[in-house]
């Protein structure tokens, strides 16, 4: 084998190492913002839940009981 195909060869190992390098860092990059997008996603619903819980621990019996009632009739009416 001569150098010059020798010399060729190896640059065409480290060339394919490099770009499967490049291809695992970008299929990690591509999760971790999937990831971030999801926790971002969760801590919105959880603000969002704590909100309502707030709201509702702020309501008199009576008025829970309205309110449950009237999400009830609501599921009812969609049911239909």
């Amino acid at each position: 084998m001569s150098w010059i195909a020798l010399i060729s060869t190896i640059l065409s190992i480290v060339r394919w190492l490099i770009e499967t390098g490049q291809k695992n860092q970008w299929i990690a990059e591509g999760e971790d913002r999937e990831i971030a997008k999801n926790l971002a996603a969760t801590m919105e619903l959880t603000r969002a839940g704590k909100i309502i819980l707030e709201n509702l621990t702020q309501l008199s019996d009576s008025e829970l009981d309205e309110f449950l009632r009237s999400l009830e009739r609501q599921q009812t009416a969609s049911d239909k």
